[in-house]
């Protein structure tokens, strides 16, 4: 090989390089942006219809709650493991909704689960969320109501969210899990039934307890 082929093909793989590292950095930011909106440092991919559940619910989090969500490693970060790892991160997570938490369901999306944000609770046993959907629909984002059963793996709360200040324990579950506010007052109705409380307090049913700052 000549000096001439030599720098021809020196200039080639640096235009090979140059492009695979492009290409690379696009992927890496693709989440900032899905179906219209975005999120700056999104971990969670933007699926070819412009939308995912995972990078909505993310979303969400981050301009409601302000906070930026670790990437929930569980199951490769599939929706139907985020109750879990939300756990294991720290956050509440209960079986009562509440406005801005975000829903999961684990068997939703064909196994993979599904997570929408709580937009508005329903007196009818319904929830309304916004969510959207990976390689199904036009993408963005759109309000849907489910039966709040549908999300089976429960909501996930921040630190700040407006925890449900009573808990229902009217003997249908034998252990419920929730959080009563500082300072109320809550009496569990008969029964053998118990309550748990979010500070780990237990409370038979029958008595009364109240939590102080």
């Amino acid at each position: 090989m000549n000096t001439i082929q030599a720098i021809r093909w020196n200039r080639l793989l640096v235009v090979i390089l140059f492009v695979f590292v492009m290409t690379g950095s696009s992927v890496a930011v693709a989440g900032d942006y899905c179906g219209g909106y975005a999120s700056p440092g999104n971990p969670y991919q933007c699926c070819s219809n412009g939308g995912n559940c995972t990078w909505w619910a993310w979303r969400q989090a981050q301009y409601v709650w302000g906070i930026n969500l670790p990437w929930f490693p569980g199951d490769s970060g599939n929706a139907r493991n985020w109750a879990t790892s939300a756990q294991n991160a720290g956050y509440m997570v209960l079986s009562t909704p509440a406005i801005n938490t975000i829903a999961v369901s684990t068997t939703g999306a064909t196994g993979y689960g599904h997570v929408a944000w709580v937009t508005k609770i329903n007196t009818n046993g319904t929830i309304e969320v916004s969510e959207m959907n990976c390689d199904y629909g036009s993408g963005g984002f759109k309000l849907t109501t489910y039966y709040t059963s549908y999300f089976n793996g429960g909501f996930i709360y921040s630190s700040s969210s407006s925890y449900p200040s009573t808990c229902n324990c009217n003997g249908s579950d034998p252990v419920l899990t929730c959080r009563i506010a500082s300072g109320q007052t809550y009496t569990c109705g008969g029964g053998k039934n118990s309550i748990t409380l979010k500070d780990g307090f237990h409370a038979e049913q029958g008595s009364t307890v109240t939590l102080k700052p």
